[in-house]
Parts: C-alpha cells; structure tokens; sequence
C-alpha cells in the first residue's frame, strides 16, 4: 500500500509525493487495481537501467512503449510519427537537451500531446 500526497506549489506547478508502505490508517485497506492501457507511450530516460524498469511496468500494464535512452532520439522518434504516441514520459535530467526542452519542442510540433517530465534530483 501507498500513500500519495499532491503539494501545490507557486507557479501552478504540483509535486507529487509517494510514500510507500504509508497508510491513512492502521485498518486493512482494500487492493486498488493498478491502471491499464493500450496507448503508445514514447519513454526517454538517459539512464538505461532506469529506462528498461519503466518499459516494463508500463508493458506489464498494457501500454505499447518505444524507449528511448536520449532526448535526442526521443525527439527524432516523435518526429517520424507524430501522430502515433498518445504520451511522452521524459526525466527532466539529461544530457544534450532537458526534458522541459524537449517538452517544448514535442508541444510546438504537436500541441495537444501530453508531456509527464520526471526527476529524481532535488535541485530541479
């Protein structure tokens, strides 16, 4: 079980924060089904190891995935079919190119995709 709390914060800007083993509660909490899909997602991750444990919860779930270890090629890939991915999950952290960079170019060339940038850093 987990527990997920939102923080608004300035900017508009929401962070999501999980807390596994966390409960509202010292009561049995019921097993929520975890989400399902048949979308394409376009996954980039600069750290491999990272990128292959993402591609296979989101496959395990359902989700076509092309994973990409760069932006770079992440965006080279949106660009030979734009039309095709449903979502872009990208680290913010990366070599060459940002993910907010990267978001801004997949949005000028597709405005209604949908961007989730990810981080592990605690400076961003």
């Amino acid at each position: 079980m987990c527990t997920v709390r939102w923080d608004k914060a300035p900017a508009s800007r929401s962070t999501c924060r999980s807390f596994p083993g966390a409960r509202r509660s010292g009561a049995a909490q019921p097993a929520i089904p975890w989400p399902t899909g048949t979308e394409w997602v376009l996954l980039a991750d600069g750290e491999e190891p990272i990128e292959r444990m993402e591609t296979q919860i989101l496959e395990r779930l359902g989700y076509r995935v092309t994973p990409c270890t760069s932006n770079v090629e992440a965006l080279a890939a949106f660009r030979a079919n734009r039309a095709g991915y449903d979502l872009v999950i990208t680290d913010m952290v990366m070599p060459n190119m940002t993910g907010e960079q990267m978001g801004r170019k997949l949005v000028a060339i597709r405005a209604d995709i949908p961007v989730i940038l990810c981080t592990g850093s605690v400076n961003r």
